[in-house]
């Protein structure tokens, strides 16, 4: 299981947790964060082996539920969900995400 933590003086705290289910069908990620307005969430990521594609299953606690594609290549993480699922898509979501090995 890998953890990862951001702690800053004053910052809000943090935590994900990482893990494999199911004999590494599934990536289970688990996020705590101690902002009252900020949601705690569980994702589970897929991949169909057909296609090669990833599917991060999205839910939390405010009962929201979303699915956003994904990708994973050359250090760069993309998530995105462009269109409805379980919930209208009122608006558009993206997030990019870079892994560097410079990280303290």
């Amino acid at each position: 299981m890998l953890r990862v933590a951001e702690e800053r003086s004053n910052a809000p705290r943090e935590r994900s947790r990482f893990e494999w289910a199911l004999d590494g069908q599934f990536l289970l990620q688990r996020t705590e964060i101690s902002v009252p307005e900020a949601p705690d969430s569980l994702t589970i990521v897929s991949v169909d082996l057909r296609t090669g594609a990833y599917t991060q299953h999205y839910f939390d606690s405010r009962g929201v539920v979303r699915l956003y594609a994904m990708s994973l290549a050359d250090g760069v993480w993309t998530l995105a969900r462009e269109s409805s699922d379980f919930s209208p898509l009122d608006f558009r979501q993206r997030f990019t995400g870079t892994f560097s090995d410079d990280w303290p």
